[in-house]
């Protein structure tokens, strides 16, 4: 029988494999399971046009937004709970004109959009928006009438590359989520090319045999590679490993309102210079914002 194959690469390895155009899936919902180590290093290579894909937007989407790497956005909603409620370089975006289109939609046209790209459908009927203006502000909604019926028929939005945060993952791209699962199974189902993993720990294969029903991703949708970055998700929370960092989220929304409201126009590119391009990679990026102490104080905020 011919040996397994690992399918564990690095974090640069992973974001060569996103081009400019691509439709990017990312998990997460908010403040929980962004890839948050990846998407720096998306944004480090410079890559352009991206069409990015997730059930509700959060620091990572909001900082692609501000890097000028998004042209257009598939998401219900981008904001950082009682932080922010509208994320601050999305609301400049979309306040100034920028060039950004937002395929705005309820979670019910997302999750038929995810579906259809999975099932290879070429739209799916909801009756969500039924009677609405959604379809004037996204004409890719369009009501139809069939069978006396009125219904809204969401076309697929098929994923080029998704980026998913996981707890664990094995060296075969078999995953584990500590705790909510949010959108991460229909982001992999309707990903054509490259399912990559960002996971906090790598195991062994042997404890995805010990307990297969606590896998979330495996089989055809298993990741087709691994990327272990412990905190990976920070300053977001890692469920099971590790609190949002509050501190942080602070720093991060201060820095991008004061470059939208023009009180400070150079703040977000400082926090950027500082977090993103200054690291040499991600073990300078955790001594950048606190090293092992604060680290320790997000973990033991979890017990």
């Amino acid at each position: 029988m011919a040996e397994r194959s690992s399918r564990v690469i690095s974090a640069e390895e992973a974001v060569s494999l996103v081009k400019d155009g691509d439709t990017l899936g990312l998990s997460g919902f908010i403040l929980f399971n962004e890839p948050m180590a990846l998407i720096r290093a998306l944004i480090k290579r410079g890559v352009k046009d991206l069409t990015v894909v997730t059930l509700g937007g959060g620091i990572g989407v909001d900082m692609l937004i501000g890097a000028g790497c998004v042209k257009k956005l598939v998401t219900t909603y981008m904001g950082l709970q009682h932080y922010a409620p509208i994320a601050p370089n999305f609301r400049r975006a979309m306040e100034q004109g920028e060039d950004l289109f937002f395929w705005e939609c309820d979670f019910q046209h997302w999750h038929c959009a995810m579906k259809a790209a999975g099932w290879n459908m070429p739209y799916l009927l909801t009756k969500q928006g039924v009677g609405t203006d959604l379809p004037k502000y996204n004409p890719d909604l369009r009501e139809i009438e069939v069978n006396g019926q009125r219904w809204i028929a969401v076309p697929p939005i098929p994923i080029d590359v998704s980026f998913i945060y996981a707890a664990q993952a094995d060296p075969y791209g078999n995953v584990i989520h500590k705790a909510s699962v949010f959108s991460e199974r229909i982001i992999a189902r309707a990903t054509r090319r490259h399912i990559i993993s960002c996971c906090d720990e790598l195991i062994p294969n042997k404890y995805i045999n010990r307990e297969p029903r606590i896998v979330t991703l495996a089989g055809l949708v298993a990741a087709d590679y691994v990327v272990e970055i412990p905190y990976g998700a920070h300053p977001e929370e890692g469920q099971g490993y590790y609190m949002h960092d509050r501190y942080h989220v602070r720093e991060y929304i201060a820095a991008a309102e004061a470059a939208r409201t023009g009180e400070d126009a150079d703040a977000f590119k400082r926090y950027m210079d500082r977090y993103v391009y200054g690291p040499k990679d991600h073990n300078e990026y955790l001594e950048a914002i606190g090293g092992m102490r604060r680290l320790l104080e997000l973990r033991q905020s979890m017990l």
